[in-house]
């Protein structure tokens, strides 16, 4: 099944706002890569439903012998034409990452018909032309959906889906995991990346990212900020942000306090210490009044509230691969902390209130 735009406000916070670089308020800075993923995920996507939804022609021709035969397009005809003639393609082109196959379909038959270079003077074809657009655009469109249609487009599909399904599916127990375990925990999430200097070709590397992943990962194991309950990272590349991590954090709640204060604590030693002054960072708990569910803080098992801010943070660390997925060999681009045992989970003490949240895309 194709991405589903679930919740609209969800889809433009969690898989495209908090993707893209930020300004010292916490606003989104726009740009390309902004407007790349608002295309790819509201518009695109969208459009490759309603293309595979229907076998009709999507253009034709609208003949006239006064003034000389135009294109006719339905209204999916247009948004084919208009997006993409848009600059949508910044994910698509970028190497280091892998699209949902949806996406690869799309793209690769847009490109092969080069459609792409021509898209402009194709929509403004009329007499003679226009038989020849329309062969072109239908062809296309015609292309997608019978690679979609395809067995092998089924096996991609299932390969591609199948860690985001774990992930997600895992990340959610383990939040749940923690919180039958634990009343109340101090949930922080900090964005860790690098100063501007040095996210170009001569700055930092792959290498020394996961190094620097691994050294702050020991120092918070190591309690040097409190007792550590549990962990989850997410390892992305943006064009404006580069090489950068989305840390989140719980801390015991009963012996910790002020997440702010932590949260900049941490920052402040992943800058000056592990990255050498290298890196900076957003601390997102300094602007919780901008999370319409806020899921990080002070978090009580029984706030359904913030329990459901909680399940919109997994949902953006995970199921942002089910649209594109960011692919370095040898690279891991997510992980978690150590899920606590069966048995221990057990011990925990009974709850006034079953709080499984809802699942999401059937997962």
């Amino acid at each position: 099944m194709i991405p589903l735009e679930e919740d609209k406000s969800i889809v433009e916070r969690f898989f495209v706002r908090e993707g893209c670089a930020r300004d010292e308020h916490g606003s989104v800075v726009p740009g390309v890569e902004y407007d790349a993923r608002v295309g790819l995920i509201l518009k695109i996507a969208p459009l490759i439903r309603k293309i595979i939804a229907s076998d009709e022609d999507l253009f034709s021709v609208e003949r006239d012998v006064r003034h000389g035969d135009t294109l006719r397009a339905t209204s999916v005809g247009r948004n084919f034409i208009r997006y993409i003639g848009k600059d949508y393609f910044e994910v698509a082109d970028d190497q280091d990452y892998r699209l949902n196959p949806y996406f690869e379909v799309f793209y690769s038959c847009v490109n092969r018909y080069g459609l792409r270079k021509t898209i402009s003077r194709i929509d403004n074809v009329w007499g003679d032309l226009v038989e020849e657009a329309v062969e072109i655009l239908n062809s296309c469109v015609e292309d997608i959906r019978r690679e979609i249609k395809s067995s092998s487009f089924k096996a991609r599909l299932k390969s591609y889906r199948r860690s985001v399904v774990e992930n997600y599916r895992e990340l959610n127990s383990y939040v749940d995991d923690l919180f039958n375990l634990h009343a109340r925990m101090l949930v922080l999430r900090v964005d860790l990346s690098y100063l501007e200097y040095f996210r170009g070709v001569d700055g930092v590397t792959v290498t020394d990212v996961c190094q620097h992943r691994s050294r702050l990962l020991k120092d918070l194991k190591a309690n040097v900020f409190g007792p550590l309950l549990g962990y989850a990272w997410k390892f992305e590349k943006g064009k404006r942000k580069g090489l950068h991590y989305h840390l989140l954090l719980f801390f015991d709640g009963g012996k910790v306090r002020q997440d702010v204060t932590l949260a900049r604590m941490i920052g402040e030693h992943w800058r000056a210490v592990v990255t050498e002054g290298r890196g900076t960072y957003y601390n997102c708990n300094a602007f919780k009044e901008g999370y319409e569910f806020c899921g990080i803080g002070m978090v009580d098992h029984t706030d359904q509230r913030a329990r459901e801010g909680l399940r919109r943070i997994v949902l953006y660390m995970t199921k942002l691969d089910e649209y594109f997925k960011l692919s370095v060999p040898g690279v891991r681009c997510f992980g978690k902390g150590i899920r606590p045992k069966a048995f221990e989970v057990r011990r925990g003490r009974p709850r006034r209130s079953d709080l499984l949240l809802p699942s999401v895309n059937g997962y």
